[in-house]
């Protein structure tokens, strides 16, 4: 793991440690709670049909994937896209990810 995004998630986990424990506290049974999981159930529906419809397969869901390696790749983006950081890097990966691009097509 490089050392600048490994700390950027500690960083960014540390500030919202306390915000959440106070939301789990406060919030937990209200209704904003409960819209706030219809919320995240609507998203997670129009993804699923977002890619039925765009890209014609089921969003790939692997668990590695999407609880590790994403978020450790966005953070990555992010400090890039502001910092320049290891761009020779990013270059390689956005030349390369058609290579490694698997689409299942639904039949």
């Amino acid at each position: 793991m490089d050392f600048i995004v490994g700390f950027a998630h500690v960083l960014l986990f540390c500030l919202y440690y306390q915000p959440a424990v106070w939301f789990i506290k406060n919030i937990w049974i209200s209704a904003l709670w409960w819209q706030i999981l219809i919320v995240i159930g609507l998203v997670l529906s129009l993804q699923l049909f977002g890619h039925l419809i765009f890209q014609g397969s089921f969003p790939a869901f692997r668990l590695f994937e999407a609880t590790i390696t994403t978020p450790y790749f966005m953070m990555f983006l992010l400090i890039n896209s502001f910092t320049g950081y290891k761009q020779e890097f990013i270059d390689n990966v956005m030349k390369n990810k058609f290579k490694w691009k698997s689409i299942h097509p639904i039949n």
